[in-house]
């Protein structure tokens, strides 16, 4: 998705935002499966949640400012709200 947003639409601020709170995702989430106890096992969690709330922020600008589609927003943000 940053490769399109840079390629395709030449916006670079706010895909770069996404790219980071997106990666954060997956990174918490690794975390978590190395975690030292249950308690540090939600954190993780619960910090890859508020990730995945803030790409849905990101994307809601994009959406607003029409560098994407009704459709490609609710496709995304749809896929995000699966974690």
């Amino acid at each position: 998705m940053y490769k399109k947003f840079v390629a395709d639409k030449k916006e670079f601020v706010l895909s770069k935002q996404i790219l980071h709170s997106e990666t954060f995702v997956g990174a918490n989430i690794r975390e978590a499966l190395n975690r030292q106890s249950k308690r540090d096992f939600i954190h993780k969690l619960s910090i890859s949640q508020k990730e995945c709330d803030k790409t849905i922020y990101w994307l809601e600008l994009l959406f607003t400012t029409e560098y994407i589609s009704e459709e490609e927003f609710e496709d995304l943000t749809t896929r995000l709200q699966k974690f």
